[in-house]
C-alpha cells in the first residue's frame, strides 16, 4: 500500500513539473511576448525564417506554411470594413506570412503562431492561436 502511495505521489510531482516547465503553459499573451522578443516588429522575413527553423530544430516546432503572397487569417477578431477579409469576416493580416505549430498544452490544446509581413517583408504582427483538438 505504501509503495502505491509513493508511486502516485511521484507521478503527480513529475506530471506537475512537466506542465509547469512547458513554456506553452503561459497565457497566450506571454507566449506572444516571448515570440516578439525573439522576432521584434520590423524584423525581415528571412530572419524570422531562421528563428523558426532554429525553433524547429531545438524546440520541435513544425513549420506549417511560408507564403510570399498571402498574409495570415486572424480568427480572434472580425472587422467588417477591413480591406482584405475572409468570407467569415476575419481579417487577413499582412501581404506575406509564416505559420508554425509550436506544440500542445494540457493534452488537447494546440498552439500555433503566425507572423504577418508587409509587402517589403518587414514583420508587422504576430498572432498566437490556441485550438482544441
Amino acid at each position: 500500500m505504501r509503495k502505491k502511495v509513493t508511486v502516485i505521489i511521484v507521478t503527480i510531482v513529475v506530471a506537475g513539473i512537466a506542465v509547469f516547465t512547458n513554456h506553452l503553459q503561459k497565457p497566450l499573451s506571454m507566449i506572444r511576448n516571448d515570440i516578439l522578443w525573439q522576432t521584434p516588429l520590423g524584423t525581415e522575413m528571412d530572419e524570422v525564417i531562421e528563428v523558426v527553423e532554429r525553433g524547429a530544430r531545438l524546440k520541435g516546432w513544425e513549420i506549417r506554411g511560408i507564403s510570399h503572397n498571402m498574409g495570415y487569417v486572424n480568427y480572434s477578431i472580425r472587422i467588417p470594413d477591413w480591406p482584405d477579409i475572409t468570407a467569415s469576416g476575419h481579417p487577413v493580416i499582412g501581404e506575406k506570412s509564416i505559420r508554425v505549430y509550436l506544440g500542445k498544452r494540457l493534452f488537447f490544446w494546440h498552439i500555433t503562431a503566425s507572423w504577418g509581413f508587409d509587402k517589403d517583408g518587414k514583420l508587422i504582427d504576430v498572432y498566437i492561436r490556441e485550438i482544441l483538438h
